[in-house]
């Protein structure tokens, strides 16, 4: 990729941006996760009248493996679905540029 592919347009940036993105997004994702582990009954879950657990509860613990789990899942797909697009993209240029090798035979008739 040179500085003129970047200025005329020729190649797109954002894939590689996404995938940059991803990983900042999944860190955030382990960092509120491991959040949600060591809140406690903060979430509402006292253990008697007025008082609140901190620290790591077992309930808290699931929510936040749960959390780390879903929403990971969750934001790997988002990000696919953006990539989807750029390489839906690239492949429309090859078809309008003429360079798409066909992957299948054409038939042979005798």
């Amino acid at each position: 990729m040179s500085f003129k592919d970047i200025f005329v347009f020729d190649r797109m940036v954002a894939p590689t941006l996404i995938k940059i993105l991803y990983w900042l997004g999944l860190a955030g994702v382990v960092l509120a996760g491991i959040g949600i582990m060591f809140s406690g009954g903060l979430m509402g879950g006292g253990h008697g009248m007025g008082q609140q657990a901190t620290g790591l509860t077992f309930a808290s613990f699931l929510m936040g493996l749960v959390y780390i789990v879903f929403a990971g899942l969750f934001w790997r797909v988002l990000c696919e679905l953006l990539i989807v697009v750029f390489e839906i993209h690239a492949r429309l240029r090859e078809i309008r540029d003429g360079n798409v090798k066909s992957s299948s035979k054409a038939a042979v008739t005798d």
